[in-house]
Formats: structure tokens, sequence, C-alpha cells
């Protein structure tokens, strides 16, 4: 009987590491996913008013973003997305464009896991588990 009780609570600790795992996993690839559409929106904050503007005196193979319109590109659209899953205090870590044609941005989040919720309040626990990931994209440029 005690080994049969002691084999059930290894299973479902197994089970609940597996399930925590996986909520992590998860809360990371979404992190991921934001930070990618993120930079994508940076890379496409370039001025299209002095693009299109310009004609022949614009070389039209290269398209130039600055750190402030991709930062700012980040914020907008970060903030019409949301937090997603389990992910709380989504912000952007990093957002710049170190050469004029890539958006490279650092977002950064705390995941809760639910399985976690329930240990935390049983032994007072601290928060969730810091997650951060990076993500570039480039601007648009014919000559490639």
């Amino acid at each position: 009987m005690i080994m049969g009780l002691t084999l059930v609570l290894v299973a479902m600790l197994l089970i609940g590491i597996g399930a925590v795992a996986t909520d992590l996993h998860l809360d990371r690839v979404r992190l991921w996913d934001m930070a990618d559409e993120s930079a994508l929106a940076g890379a496409g904050a370039f001025d299209q008013d002095e693009f299109y503007g310009q004609g022949a005196a614009l070389d039209p193979g290269v398209v130039s973003v600055s750190n402030e319109s991709v930062r700012l590109a980040v914020r907008e659209y970060l903030a019409k997305m949301g937090e997603r899953g389990t992910l709380e205090g989504v912000h952007v870590a990093v957002a710049h464009s170190p050469d004029g044609q890539t958006a490279v941005v650092v977002l950064e989040a705390e995941s809760r896991p639910r399985m976690l919720g329930w240990l935390r309040a049983t032994f007072g626990g601290a928060g969730g588990v810091d997650l951060s990931v990076e993500s570039s994209a480039r601007s648009w440029d014919a000559r490639r």
C-alpha cells in the first residue's frame, strides 16, 4: 500500500514537472514570437515620405531606420498586442538599429506557470521565472 502510494506521488510529481516545463517553453516561444514580430515592425519603421518623396535622388535599394523609429515602432506594436499566455510584465529591454538597416529587439518578461501557482500560495514563494529573448530583422534592400 505504501509503495503504491509512493509510486502515485512520484508519478504526479513527474507529471507536474512536465507541465511546468511545457508552460515555460511555450511562454518562451510566445515571447520569441513577440520579439520577432516587434523586430519586423521596427525594421519597417523607415521614413516613408523621405523614401518615396525623393525619387531618383535617393538610392531606392537602401531603406534607413533610426534608433528612435525602431523604439517607437516596437512600443506601439507591443501596446497593440498585449500580453500572451502566462507571460506578465512584458517590456522592451533593448530596441535599436546598429547599422541603420537592422532592427534589434530584446524583450523580457516573467512567466508564471499555472502549476506553480499553488506552490507560491502554499509556501509563499517568489514570483515566476524571468525570460529574455533577442530578435533582429533587416529592412528591405533591393540590391540583395
